[in-house]
């Protein structure tokens, strides 16, 4: 460390060109940052729950993207069967619509009539050649409209690396299905049962591959690619505005059809454009086209496979040969929905949406008493590998319409990782300039001068600017607890930073007396020591992270580390380079005695009550500690898990809200498959099979499991058969059940006349119920709030533990197999993972804090000491979290990390600051109110920015970071105590010399403090 800073004293000027360098390097991969608030980047991805949803979207399509909207009057004059409610609701029917079915010659027409009204040129005809489109046309994920949005900070285009990085590791996994045991422990049985299968050899699972090829998506063992991605049928084109010519949205679409008013409107609510008589400067013009563009493509794509609304929504017909699909409403010659307008069309359509039951909470919404409360559309998408374009369009769409006559609440996982993503953008455009400004003021009011101030400033920032820059290098996303990484960069550069000047403010007198360099060299010498210390442990502390399956949390801890190292190399290097430089600053004025007066004479006095009750009562402290160690190590046990996204959200945000209302009217939006194996081709022809498949279905629909369990319904291939056997017998009630007879089953699906777009051999309404080989259903549970209780990881296990349950206590003398998949899944198992991880973190820091301790100051008593009140520290705030009903979540998962590598800083810093004044010959006692004097300060400066920095964290939408914010802010507070009470009161206890080292030739070999010297 010596010769370090004597290099950085010797060349300032080349360490400052250098930093300025490697900041506009760096810098630069700012720009490419972007967030991905999704669980794929969460999850492990050799996890066998993971890797089983993931293939079963290419079998059964996609349930994130399930959404629905829910339509109801917006006042009470309004009556739900209304011609003014039903025209409001057309309007957004045919917009959908035109995502769904694309109208290739209208659309080209009126994105060329837009480009001639303007004037812009665009290059090539976009139009991708029909009879090569399966090779020329590229999937959605490679497709440059998703780069556009690509970087959510600054705007600019993502590069290929950043848009390929979502690429699955599937093909590496080797894992086989194990058939589940029912007499195990509950969290057995999750990790056991809800991938259930019977177990087949090597052999005859390859032949079964062979023979068939869908087996091999559902075998682990074998390789597997997605794609069946949705295609574009145009090609992004790129534009010349140069001669564009000022023109209004309004004069757009007076050229146009009367129909493309909607989609204008949706491109201006996209760019941001209100005022639809302002002439477009030529930014908005391209900001509109970039918007227009987009909308282009994905109907292209007819990017919505699933759409079911009141308007244009469908139902089943039989007669004595024929079964087929009926429209809801009539239609005219043109194909335009004649909608009702009289009291008996709207009680003919009453009656037709109660007489399906399919139809309820899909078509139609219910009060609590059961009558009809509001409409609902209901969207499911094409699979893509990304969805942040189109879930920013279909926000725009459908919310476009939230007004006058209409109340709309639109909710799905797509929605939730939309508001998700902004929010994380706009916490981080609110955090940075306030930890900044915490950080500043901090600076401030401890140091009272201007490089006091500015050089400890440009220090932290340069550092998180450092990692987060490198970071978009790398090509690394911003997950939902990204926000956290740049104020916690900032706030641990300033621990450093705040060390280092404190040092050189208290070395001021001899810097006016003495050789400058020479004073700087010991002293900053001495305390960069310190802060290599505090550095390299709190590196460590985040390394643990990788510990943690959660991939996240792995690169979280991973960057978290780069970040403290980056920031220890800036504040040893740039601000005793630019102290050289500068002149030394003026002495203050002295008090009557002899000593510097301090920067703070209020917290030099508390930090003198601290020693002097570490000392003189390290009895009573200690008891203390024992006491509170044992209340709040209770508190602890009650810790509960939660990863669920929509307990992130605070009560008066619009996720809750619409949540709420979607789980009250529509019984929920978070959806769980359930998928059962009949073990033979054309099994669900059986009646038996899908017998055994409702009666899962019937005993989900009880009243118990919605009061208990929030599983509120469900729909799955069987709604289509009891459908078309009440159908083909005059639509009497009773009939809406599975036939007795298999023959029976077999004609209804082959008389069924609907379309079957993609030649896969199923119906298209049937894709996202049954596999190709009609072996395998699969049945969509929603879970919803009820009863006050929101819908969270625990309530999600409880769920599909109850749904194993009643199927491993089912008489199944064909040996049916089931698998639970879906997001609800994948949350539980995150959860899993979280709590393994902390555990595996909290112990592993302790261990190679104290280990580490151990070896720089070879004394064993030292590293022992470092953890107890870290330790005491982490048991205070957990148990905290358990008597006030804190979940443990995705952001608490790092606590213990930071705790330990934060707050042994001013540990390290004591320990170290006490073994010199004892080898300088000091009693215990004097080396303890030494420390206090010259440690105590720089501890306490430190702690106050970091608690001031954490806490602005509390301003966050999200919960999960609001009470990161807070908890951190209370370890700080705690290890601070800990540092200036709890360890000098130990130390004084227990008679423990710091100052002593092991001797020997294997303690001077793993000597670590001679790298520091």
């Amino acid at each position: 460390m010596r010769k370090w800073i004597e290099t950085v004293l010797t060349h300032p000027k080349t360490i400052l060109v250098i930093t300025v360098l490697l900041t506009i390097f760096l810098a630069a991969g700012l720009p490419r940052i972007h967030f991905d608030p999704s669980t794929k980047v969460l999850m492990p991805q050799n996890d066998p729950y993971f890797l089983m949803g993931e293939r079963a979207k290419h079998i059964y399509g996609d349930n994130r993207t399930f959404l629905i909207a829910g339509i109801e009057p917006r006042d009470k004059s309004i009556p739900l069967f209304s011609t003014q409610l039903f025209n409001h609701m057309n309007e957004l029917d045919l917009e959908l619509n035109e995502y769904k079915d694309f109208n290739a010659e209208l659309e080209d027409s009126r994105f060329q009539t837009i480009l001639e009204t303007s004037g812009v040129k665009a290059v090539g005809s976009g139009i991708v050649q029909e009879k090569n489109q399966d090779k020329q046309s590229k999937t959605l994920s490679e497709e440059n409209p998703e780069s556009n949005l690509d970087s959510e900070i600054l705007g600019e285009e993502s590069t290929n690396q950043e848009r390929n990085s979502d690429e699955n590791n599937l093909d590496e996994e080797i894992l086989n299905e194990n058939k589940s045991k029912q007499n195990t422990s509950e969290e057995e049985n999750l990790d056991k049962e809800i991938l259930e299968g019977e177990e087949t050899s090597k052999n005859q699972q390859e032949k079964d591959s062979q023979e068939n090829p869908e087996e091999a998506v559902w075998d682990l063992t074998k390789p597997f690619h997605e794609e069946n991605y949705a295609e574009f049928r145009r090609k992004e084109r790129e534009f010349n505005f140069d001669h564009y010519k000022l023109v209004s949205l309004n004069e757009i679409a007076q050229n146009l059809d009367s129909n493309a008013m909607r989609t204008i409107r949706t491109a201006a609510r996209m760019a941001n454009l209100a005022d639809f008589n302002k002439k477009l400067t030529k930014g908005e013009f391209e900001d509109f086209m970039e918007a227009y563009q987009q909308i282009y493509l994905y109907k292209s794509a007819e990017i919505i496979k699933y759409l079911m609304t009141p308007i244009s929504g469908e139902d089943i017909e039989g007669t004595k040969d024929e079964l087929k699909p009926v429209d809801l409403l009539p239609t005219d010659e043109n194909g335009h929905h004649i909608l009702p307008k009289s009291k008996k069309d709207f009680e003919k359509l009453r009656k037709k949406l109660l007489k399906n039951p399919q139809f309820r909470s899909v078509l139609y919404g219910t009060n609590p008493d059961g009558s009809m409360r509001a409409f609902g559309f209901t969207i499911i998408l094409r699979t893509l590998k990304r969805y942040k374009v189109i879930r920013n369009i279909l926000w725009n769409v459908v919310m476009k319409y939230d007004h006058y006559p209409a109340k709309i609440y639109f909710l799905g996982s797509l929605v939730f990782n939309k508001i998700m993503t902004e929010f994380q953008q706009d916490d981080l455009r609110k955090f940075l300039p306030l930890v900044v400004l915490v950080i500043i003021l901090t600076f401030y009011f401890n140091f009272r001068s201007g490089r006091g101030l500015v050089l400890p400033t440009i220090t932290v920032v340069l550092g998180s600017v450092w990692t987060i820059g490198l970071m978009g290098w790398l090509g690394v996303k911003l997950t939902m607890i990204g926000t956290i990484l740049p104020p916690l960069l900032i706030a641990v550069g300033s621990s450093y930073s705040i060390h280092i000047f404190n040092q050189y403010m208290q070395e001021l007198h001899n810097l006016h007396t003495g050789d400058k360099k020479q004073i700087l060299l010991e002293s900053m010498t001495h305390i960069s020591t310190t802060v290599w210390l505090a550095g390299f442990t709190t590196f460590i502390s985040f390394l643990t992270l990788l510990l943690n399956d959660v991939t996240g949390l792995q690169s979280f801890g991973l960057f978290a580390a780069i970040g403290t190292v980056l920031a220890v190399v800036l504040a040893v290097s740039l601000i005793p380079a630019a102290l050289m430089i500068l002149k030394v600053l003026p002495l203050r004025k002295q008090a009557e005695s002899d000593a510097p007066k301090t920067h703070n004479q209020f917290i030099f006095s508390i930090i003198l009550f601290l020693s002097k009750l570490s000392v003189k009562h390290s009895k009573f402290v200690i008891a203390i500690a024992v006491i509170a160690l044992a209340i709040f190590g209770y508190g602890v046990t009650l810790v509960k898990t939660e990863t669920s996204p929509v307990q992130f959200f605070k009560k008066d945000t619009y996720i809750r809200k619409a949540s709420s209302y979607i789980g009250k009217v529509f019984d929920g939006s978070y959806v769980l498959t359930v998928i059962l194996d009949s073990k033979q081709e054309n099994g669900v022809y059986d009646p038996a099979f899908l017998k055994y498949a409702d009666r899962l279905r019937q005993f989900i629909a009880q009243k118990e499991q919605e009061e208990n369990y929030n599983m509120l319904h469900t729909s799955g291939f069987t709604d289509f058969i009891k459908r078309m056997h009440m159908a083909m017998n005059g639509d009497d009630p009773k009939y809406y059940k599975i036939p007795d007879d298999r023959s029976t089953i077999q004609d209804y699906l082959e008389i069924f006349s609907d379309e079957d777009e993609d030649s896969d051999g199923r119906i298209d309404v049937f894709e996202r119920t049954v596999d190709r080989e009609f072996r395998r259903i699969a049945i969509a549970v929603r879970l919803g709030e009820r009863n006050g209780r929101d819908i969270g990881t625990e309530v999600s296990r409880r769920a599909m533990n109850r749904i194993q349950w009643f199927l491993d206590n089912q008489p199944n003398p064909n040996g049916y197999s089931y698998m639970i998949v879906g997001e609800p899944v994948n949350f539980v198992r995150l959860g899993q993972y979280i709590v393994r991880g902390q555990i595996k973190s909290i112990l592993m820091s302790m261990v190679i804090v104290a280990l580490v301790i151990f070896l720089l100051f070879r004394n064993e008593r030292a590293g022992l000491t470092a953890i107890i009140p870290i330790g005491l520290a982490i048991t205070l705030v957990f148990g905290a979290m358990g008597y006030f009903n804190i979940p443990l979540d995705i952001a608490q998962a790092i606590l213990s990390s930071i705790a330990i590598g934060i707050g042994v800083d001013d540990t390290i810093h004591f320990l170290n600051t006490i073994r010199r004044n004892l080898k300088k010959g000091l009693d215990l006692d004097s080396a303890i109110a030494k420390t206090h004097e010259e440690a105590g300060l720089a501890i306490v400066y430190t702690s106050v920015a970091l608690i001031f920095g954490f806490s602005i964290l509390m301003l966050s939408n999200f919960k999960p970071i609001f009470y990161f914010g807070f908890l951190v802010s209370s370890v700080m507070a705690a290890t601070t105590i800990g540092a200036l009470l709890g360890l000098p009161a130990v130390i004084h206890f227990f008679k423990i010399d710091v100052s002593k080292e092991r001797k020997g030739k294997i303690f001077d070999k793993l000597n670590l403090q001679r790298f520091l010297e």
